[in-house]
């Protein structure tokens, strides 16, 4: 399971830009504002437009997959 960190880069949280910035490598289901994503060793795989339009969503939660 993914560990809570105290580095942000909102006050509100991580969004998905920052969460991959800090996480490059490993497979995670992710939580965000509205929706569920994927990212698979900073890639991040959702709906199409996800890459360039869903960037700066809230994390809500996070699980790490082995």
């Amino acid at each position: 399971m993914w560990h809570e960190t105290t580095k942000y880069k909102k006050k509100t949280g991580y969004t998905l830009k920052s969460f991959m910035e800090d996480n490059p490598v490993g497979n995670f289901v992710l939580i965000v504002q509205g929706h569920a994503v994927a990212v698979v060793n900073g890639v991040l795989f959702g709906n199409g437009n996800e890459r360039f339009d869903g960037l700066y969503r809230s994390v809500w939660y996070g699980f790490e997959m082995k």
